[in-house]
């Protein structure tokens, strides 16, 4: 959408979502969290990353989407792998 000058719009910069997606999304490819292994808690990933609970578990919530990670209700959220056939 141009702006008021007809010029193209900015690009908006990234969500806190997209954020914490991301730089989970890293963590697992670079081998921070291995295929089976647990994520911390959300609380203590909010703390760490410096977001609210909701921006996390949106996060957490489109990795699942993905295939990264999966969530088992009452248990946590486990690493499933970096490999996704919905990554470029």
């Amino acid at each position: 959408m141009p702006d008021e000058a007809g010029g193209p719009a900015p690009i908006r910069r990234d969500s806190p979502v997209s954020q914490v997606a991301r730089r989970l999304l890293d963590e697992v490819m670079e081998g921070g969290h291995h295929p089976g292994s647990r994520l911390p808690s959300e609380r203590r990933l909010a703390e760490g990353l410096g977001v609210g609970r909701s921006a996390i578990r949106e996060a957490i919530a489109v990795l699942e989407v993905l295939g990264i990670v999966e969530v088992r209700v009452g248990s946590g959220t486990y690493v499933r792998g970096a490999i996704s056939d919905l990554l470029p």
